[in-house]
């Protein structure tokens, strides 16, 4: 037999929350990195392996950039993800407890025909 999995549905939503910040975060970063990081090829001096320097510097502010966007992206699935699976558990809490009421109503009414006997219902409600 399976074991019950249980999640409270508000916490699953306060994580999404929070991975919707951090990917807001680090695209922020990322534009603030793409903005400030830049460094002017003439900071690298005249010197014979300047240019060559300038160019590996550039391909690593490529590299950490591809990284960063990955990254965000990722963690924005994720919190996508999470909100899915928060909704999903709160629509199950919210057909069971319709379950049980339902059920609730029908004991009910079984209790009522017990003591009573047979309850006919009305075809057309009559008003008096």
């Amino acid at each position: 037999m399976a074991k019950e999995v249980q999640a409270d549905f508000v916490e699953l939503g306060v994580l999404g929350k929070a991975f919707t910040t951090a990917g807001t975060g680090l695209r922020t970063g990322l534009k603030d990195m793409r903005e400030e990081g830049l460094i002017p090829a003439n900071a690298f001096g005249n010197t014979p392996g300047a240019e060559g320097f300038n160019e590996s510097y550039s391909d690593v502010l490529e590299k950490a950039g591809q990284a960063m966007e990955d990254l965000a992206d990722t963690v924005e699935r994720d919190s996508d993800n999470v909100y899915r699976v928060a909704f999903a558990y709160q629509k199950t809490d919210l057909d069971n407890k319709a379950k049980i009421d339902a059920n609730t109503e029908k004991e009910k009414l079984d209790r009522l025909r017990e003591e009573v006997g047979s309850v006919p219902y009305p075809s057309k409600p009559t008003i008096v």
